[in-house]
């Protein structure tokens, strides 16, 4: 913690804190390597409060948050600390979205204030040093959300396998999926892609909250179980 984030808590002249309304998550090496990303940076966006301040800044579920006001993120607490280090009213954020990176104004509100609007533009195709898309390896294993005991009816999950990674990851009977590996799930005509490696699914819960499941089939590490979906067994959660 900065010493001067330190002298201002005792002289209590800190900034009030701003509303925004977002869950996230660092973007961790399996994440990274499911969306294609060559390096691990910035905060993956799970859930965006309706009507936040996030929310009519334009930021949604599945976007990856990578700077404020030109501060890159590196690490899971900057988002924090850029956001108590602000000047004005409002910041820029650089996120990306697929393969397009914007920058969003991000006009902060605090409590029981009203909303303020926000406004978005795009920046343009990322560079080559953002995005750098891994190839699929030659002769890697292969297998299928139905191999791995995920059972679907249309973008929904209708049933699950105990003993899948999914399921282990968080997945529940009921979770409409509406991205994997950062690509959009139609409502129909969708073509379920064969599985490489890692996995992020988006996907949208029994009471509409989003969230994002992280898994590897392929990998030998057990993982456990959140409760009832929640993130009570998940460190990296990030809600502000």
């Amino acid at each position: 913690m900065p010493a001067a984030l330190l002298e201002a808590t005792f002289d209590g002249v800190l900034q009030d804190v701003p509303v925004i309304g977002l869950r996230l998550r660092p973007v961790d090496g399996m994440i990274a390597e499911a969306l294609g990303i060559a390096d691990r940076m910035g905060l993956l966006v799970d859930y965006v409060v309706p009507g936040s301040a996030a929310d009519t800044a334009g930021i949604r579920a599945g976007d990856i948050l990578l700077a404020i006001d030109g501060r890159a993120i590196q690490r899971e607490g900057d988002f924090a600390l850029f956001i108590d280090d602000r000047t004005g009213p409002q910041s820029d954020v650089t996120l990306m979205r697929g393969q397009d990176k914007f920058l969003v104004t991000l006009k902060f509100t605090i409590e029981g204030d009203s909303l303020i609007s926000s406004g978005s533009y795009v920046l343009g195709a990322p560079t080559a040093a953002l995005l750098n898309h891994v190839a699929p390896v030659p002769g890697k294993r292969c297998t299928s959300l139905k191999d791995l005991g995920v059972i679907l009816r249309g973008r929904r999950v209708s049933e699950l396998a105990p003993t899948s990674p999914a399921y282990l990851a968080g997945l529940s009977v009921g979770d409409e999926i509406l991205a994997i590996d950062g690509v959009p799930v139609g409502d129909a005509g969708f073509v379920w892609p064969e599985i490489e490696g890692p996995v992020v699914l988006l996907v949208r819960g029994a009471g509409g909250q989003t969230r994002h499941v992280v898994f590897d089939p392929f990998s030998n590490e057990q993982g456990m179980r959140p409760i009832g979906g929640a993130v009570v067994l998940d460190p990296v959660v990030i809600t502000l």
